[in-house]
């Protein structure tokens, strides 16, 4: 019924598990260049946003103290109150 594997027969089914486990092993390795590659392609795209998102922040920044300034010469009162604001926030973080 059952046949004795002979040695001709074992090393041949060795040999192709030993196969098997290297194909597994080398798709296993791809897989984890192409997550690494992905990753390395997302950290240098976020790099090359980051300048982007500084200017647009500036630009903010630069419209809003325009826009105080704007208000300031049209309502002289408001330097006086900004005044008092500053410092009471001043006085908070002391």
């Amino acid at each position: 019924m059952f046949r004795k594997n002979t040695k001709k027969q074992a090393v041949t089914s060795a040999a192709a598990c030993i196969e098997a486990e290297h194909i597994q092993n080398i798709k296993y390795m791809q897989k984890e260049e192409e997550k690494q590659a992905e990753a390395d392609r997302k950290e240098q795209e976020l790099q090359m946003n980051l300048p982007i998102e500084r200017i647009k922040l500036t630009k903010t920044k630069t419209l809003m103290h325009e826009k105080l300034l704007e208000l300031m010469d049209k309502h002289p009162i408001c330097l006086s109150i900004l005044k008092k604001c500053f410092e009471r926030r001043i006085k908070t973080y002391n």
